[in-house]
């Protein structure tokens, strides 16, 4: 199993300045403008404490796959916002895997092109990332998904 760790963050202040946060100010260029709270809704306003933990994706599994497998198995998908907080909180983390990405129900958006897409970030060459991801790419064990840890001090 793979670690956990905690995070609490406000919502109030929203989507957009929570991934600001997340990636700082030298790569607000790197945010994927198709990324809005009215696209990918926070989970409810105030301060929102929770345990997350990044589950790795098996070799040539679609991101759908992936989805599927870790809702049968129990766990809980984290949303954009913990992931933007997670990012902030945790970058070194996050630089461990090939992309973190959160999957839940209300973390997909339907493009134009009609592909479903995912949130998900990345660091590379020093730059933090926050992009989307198709839900029927192909991944694999470089691969992660947020998910939330059950325990008494979160907000689930």
């Amino acid at each position: 199993m793979t670690n956990s760790f905690k995070i609490n963050y406000n919502q109030s202040l929203g989507l957009k300045k929570l991934i600001e946060l997340a990636v700082g100010k030298q790569n607000l260029g790197k945010i994927n403008d198709d990324i809005t709270q009215e696209r990918f809704p926070l989970a409810g306003i105030g301060i929102r404490k929770l345990s997350l933990r990044v589950e790795p994706c098996l070799d040539d599994e679609t991101v759908k796959e992936v989805r599927m497998r870790l809702l049968s198995a129990g766990h809980i998908p984290a949303n954009t916002g913990d992931l933007a907080s997670f990012f902030r909180s945790h970058p070194t983390e996050v630089g461990e895997w090939a992309e973190v990405l959160v999957v839940g129900e209300d973390s997909q958006w339907e493009n134009a092109d009609n592909r479903v897409c995912v949130p998900g970030v990345f660091v590379f060459k020093g730059g933090r990332y926050f992009g989307l991801c198709h839900l029927y790419s192909r991944v694999d064990q470089r691969y992660g998904v947020l998910v939330i840890v059950r325990n008494n001090d979160s907000d689930t």
